[in-house]
């Protein structure tokens, strides 16, 4: 005979069953909590001064900010807002494995507080992205096959985010008389494999991502050690990599796995908001080095052969540069 839903004690109710067939620990326990706060800390406060001499260097230089330098601010913002909301549900307790958590853990503004971070999530993924990719368009535009593949990578991004953003709208947002309760959480859940197919397809635009450079380093004929140096220093963004192919192991298993949904969920979380961050961090380590490469005229344009279009960005940059000390001579 079923049991009346009033009779439940829901505060005694565990999401799930623990496997190892053990009580469950709602007072105790594992938690992702204070890694999600260490972590967030420190990331967050390394990307935000990163973002602010970033946007203080454009302000000074040129009088202005560079589309990637307004990418990069938004997907700051955005990523803040997403590990805030974050940060806030694992306050109630959504970083513990399921079997430690009770029912009635999940009420209707946690449920809120997830779908809206997973927007602002989608948002910062596309803003960090397009910041590296108009970053490149900035700076290795002239090259038609390096444009070409920038556009063709943003189209995708926002077919990737769009979906993303778009399948939560569907499923994970009442409708008509549905309210915020454990039927739209299992509703919303049924969309588990269109995200891994998502992450598989972010997954292949990051390494896309990684890879573009490569070939226009391979054409500089300079010094061993300077070229192995830029390589060194690209290589940085394969940690995109790395967190966005850790990000998709934890999406694979909270589809084929329903156990233990709340502490897989918190580590796709957390590897999200790290994925972020490191797209912004990258374009500022690289933009660093080559500005620093490229205003060296005297050294590019005498001991190394390049490409037409990178002769004309060297000197694009000189000019920049005529035009900063002009300034400055005459403050």
């Amino acid at each position: 005979m079923a049991v009346p839903q009033g009779d439940i004690d829901f505060s005694k109710l565990p999401l799930s069953p623990n496997p190892d067939g053990g009580p469950p620990n709602f007072v105790g326990g594992q938690s992702l909590e204070t890694a999600n706060l260490s972590i967030g800390a420190v990331i967050i406060s390394l990307s935000i001064i990163f973002v602010a001499v970033r946007i203080y260097a454009s302000c000074k230089n040129v009088g202005r900010l560079f589309l990637d330098d307004c990418f990069c601010l938004g997907a700051e913002i955005a990523v803040l807002v997403y590990w805030g909301l974050l940060t806030a549900n694992f306050g109630r307790g959504l970083g513990k494995h399921a079997w430690d958590l009770p029912v009635s853990v999940i009420t209707p503004w946690v449920l809120k507080r997830h779908v809206v971070s997973q927007f602002f999530g989608a948002a910062g993924n596309w803003l960090a992205k397009a910041s590296i990719l108009a970053f490149f368009l900035r700076i290795f535009g002239s090259l038609r096959w390096v444009r070409n593949a920038c556009f063709v990578l943003l189209i995708l991004l926002s077919m990737g985010s769009i979906t993303h953003a778009g399948l939560f709208a569907v499923l994970c947002v009442p409708h008509g008389h549905d309210v915020w309760d454990s039927k739209l959480m299992a509703r919303c859940a049924t969309g588990a494999p269109v995200t891994v197919a998502v992450g598989v397809c972010i997954l292949v635009i990051d390494i896309a991502i990684f890879v573009l450079p490569f070939p226009i380093i391979a054409n500089l004929k300079m010094d061993k050690k300077k070229k192995h140096g830029l390589i060194i220093v690209f290589l940085i963004g394969f940690a995109i990599i790395v967190t966005s192919s850790v990000g998709l192991a934890y999406r694979i298993v909270v589809f084929r796995s329903s156990t233990d949904p709340t502490w897989n969920g918190a580590n796709v979380s957390i590897t999200a908001y790290f994925w972020n961050h490191n797209c912004q961090l990258y374009p500022r380590y690289i933009r660093l080095v080559a500005e620093n490469i490229l205003t060296e005229q005297a050294i590019l344009l005498n001991s190394i052969h390049v490409t037409s279009p990178l002769k004309t960005l060297i000197v694009e940059v000189e000019r920049i540069h005529h035009k900063r000390g002009k300034r400055n001579s005459q403050e």
